[in-house]
């Protein structure tokens, strides 16, 4: 319940109370993977990609079957230089996507926006042919 309470803090803006009430749910129960969700979006929107990575490594814990949760986490491992675990979360993210709609909606955002998100970023991180003695 809390953490529902905390989602709600969050849809409004209020975010140190919205932290504050996830934190809470966590005391009361540390397998609270929306708590450890919305904490990690929390850290993410301030740049503690660490912190944000460790509380999407737990939300997953709790529930695998997540595509957001496991493109949140690519995002993090992104953005702290962990490309190849973040290459195997992208592609976590697009075999969880399989068989869904594209335009079904999952915690907000389009399957299809996933999808394209994913490839471009592992397009992106994809060694490119060396120049070096052409």
């Amino acid at each position: 319940m809390l953490a529902l309470v905390a989602w709600l803090h969050a849809d409004l803006g209020q975010w140190d109370q919205a932290a504050a009430e996830a934190r809470r749910s966590l005391e009361l129960d540390v397998l609270q993977e929306d708590a450890h969700l919305l904490l990690g979006v929390l850290d993410m929107q301030n740049g503690n990609w660490t912190d944000a990575a460790a509380h999407f490594e737990r939300a997953l814990y709790l529930n695998s079957a997540s595509p957001v949760t496991s493109f949140y986490l690519a995002e993090c491992y992104r953005q702290l230089g962990r490309k190849d675990q973040a290459a195997r979360e992208y592609r976590n993210t697009l075999r969880k996507l399989e068989g869904r709609m594209e335009t079904e909606l999952i915690d907000g955002v389009t399957v299809s926006w996933l999808r394209e998100s994913c490839r471009r970023w592992l397009t992106d991180m994809a060694p490119q042919p060396s120049t070096i003695g052409r």
